[in-house]
Parts: C-alpha cells; structure tokens; sequence
C-alpha cells in the first residue's frame, strides 16, 4: 500500500465524516426512539449533561422493546452464551482420505478456541453489539491481552468509512472524543 501524506489522510477524512453527517439526523432519531439509554449522539456520553431525561420523546416502549428483543433473538439463535455455536469442519480442498485426521485437529481448535471466547467479555459485548446493529451499524474491535481476548465496541458516531466501488469499505477513521 502506497504511503499517503498527512494531508491525503485528513481530506480522506473529511469527506468520509462529510458522507456519514449526511444521514446523522436518522441515526440520531432512530437511537432517541429504539435505544433512549444509549444514545450516543446527543453528547451526554462526553460530560454533556450527566443525568438528563433522555426519554422525553418516547411516549410509546415498543420500539425500546422491540429492539432489544431483536438484539437478545439474535444473539441466542447465532450465538448463544456458552455454548458452541459453531464447528470448524474441512472443505472440499482436502482430499478425502485425509478429512477424517484433518477434522480431529479442527475440532480440537473448535473446542480450544470457545473455551478461550468463554473466558472472555464475548457474550455481554455481542449483546451490545447486536443492539447498536439493530439500529443499523456496530463496531467491535477484537484486541489481544495477554494470552487472552477483548472485545470492544466503538461508538458508531465517532468512526467515519471510506468507500471503494461497490460498497466495499476501503478504510476506516476512528475520531476521538
């Protein structure tokens, strides 16, 4: 990848920040009505104001409920807490005679690797996840500590892309605030 110069880098980031204001005011509207608590545009995340009412517009809990209803759905139909909810299995480019030996150590990796996801903030963070997708877009970051996984989500008004052709994220800025 070509080296980019600092002022490449903040046009870039500019004009991803200037698409994404673009549909701002929907964000903002769909967090107000579906995820009140966890409204991440209004500023009072960033020492706004601490405290302050932030359901005076819902006058209705079913896009609350429903949303969260959704977000548990998901998460205990495609990945349910501390179960499997996955198998790593051999493809087709392995021959057949040898799928049998390549499958014993896929399902040790398998095992190994949801007991690591076990140990983990995984299922409280997917929850999460799967609440601020619902209102469109969620960030986790997947980060190593020490012989170990965290995960991490990133407040969707703070990150901006940078799309290619065909609707294919081509970088991605992260603002901090």
């Amino acid at each position: 990848m070509a080296k980019m110069s600092v002022e490449n880098v903040i046009k870039r980031a500019s004009l991803a920040a200037s698409k994404k204001d673009e549909w701002r005011t929907i964000y903002q509207e769909c967090y107000e009505y579906a995820l009140p608590q966890r409204n991440l545009y209004d500023g009072n995340y960033e020492g706004g104001v601490p405290g302050q009412k932030k359901m005076q517009k819902v006058y209705d809990s079913t896009a609350i409920h429903s949303t969260q209803r959704f977000a548990n759905r998901i998460q205990s139909s495609l990945f349910p807490p501390y179960r499997a909810w996955c198998r790593l299995q051999a493809g087709n480019g392995i021959p057949m005679q040898r799928r049998a030996e390549v499958q014993t150590v896929l399902d040790f990796y398998n095992e190994r690797m949801f007991n690591i996801l076990r140990q983990t903030n995984f299922d409280l963070s997917m929850s999460e996840f799967l609440l601020d997708l619902a209102v469109g877009t969620a960030i986790m970051l997947i980060q190593p500590v020490t012989r170990r996984l965290r995960f991490a989500l990133r407040r969707f008004r703070n990150i901006s892309y940078h799309w290619k052709k065909g609707r294919t994220a081509r970088s991605i800025t992260s603002i901090a605030r």
